[in-house]
């Protein structure tokens, strides 16, 4: 606990420091610094111009730390602007990548690094992305077109496999069929599956009138 005397001696002491060079306390340490100076072995005016480098290299420390202040830059490179961070840090990643292209755009021969670096690559491989569901019915249809190729030839394992994942798929995943049920299907994609249907239908009670296809494979065309 400080008593008010000593409170306003603090007080008086900051507003001294506060003033500048002509305070009472500024000139105490200068004439401290000199006598701690002189001390040791130098002159009074060998101090004096100590002292004066010193303040000299002071002002040029505030003068630079201003500065850096000023030009509203931190250690990231990244200006303290109204524009967010990772705003900012996009615009670096796309500039180093446009710089990369460019470095690497002179490159030639097979088993290059990569280049050119791109932001959102489509890939057609289905263990690198997932099929477009157009891709995915195409897909469908040509497997089934296969197995019932193969049934023809008293092949079953295949149409068996497939009818088993159309069961699981309807079991499992009733919502959504649903969902997809409810999407647009393209104009030319929905006329190639009415005519798929169409023409698998006739092929099939075709084949079946001529015993092309056996007791087996009737039921399980019949059931799906």
């Amino acid at each position: 606990n400080f008593s008010k005397g000593q409170l306003a001696q603090q007080a008086q002491k900051n507003e001294d420091f506060n003033t500048g060079k002509n305070s009472e306390l500024y000139q105490s340490v200068k004439n401290g610094v000199n006598g701690i100076l002189v001390g040791n072995g130098l002159s009074k005016a060998e101090a004096t111009t100590l002292s004066k480098n010193f303040s000299d290299i002071k002002k040029e420390l505030n003068a630079k730390l201003g500065n850096l202040n000023n030009n509203n830059n931190n250690n990231n490179g990244l200006e303290n602007s109204t524009e967010p961070i990772y705003t900012q840090v996009a615009k670096k990643v796309k500039a180093k990548i446009d710089q990369l292209n460019q470095a690497a755009s002179g490159f030639g021969g097979v088993n290059q690094a990569g280049f050119p670096l791109k932001r959102h690559d489509k890939v057609d491989d289905l263990s690198k992305a997932g099929l477009s569901r157009n891709q995915e019915l195409a897909q469908k249809i040509d497997k089934l077109n296969q197995a019932v190729l193969e049934a023809k030839a008293h092949h079953f394992a295949n149409l068996d496999q497939m009818i088993d994942k159309l069961k699981d798929s309807t079991k499992k995943n009733v919502m959504n069929l649903y969902v997809e049920s409810a999407k647009k299907v393209p104009t030319s994609l929905s006329a190639k599956l009415d005519n798929y249907a169409i023409n698998s239908h006739t092929r099939i009670n075709s084949n079946v009138k001529n015993g092309a296809i056996n007791e087996k494979a009737t039921g399980m065309l019949t059931q799906k």
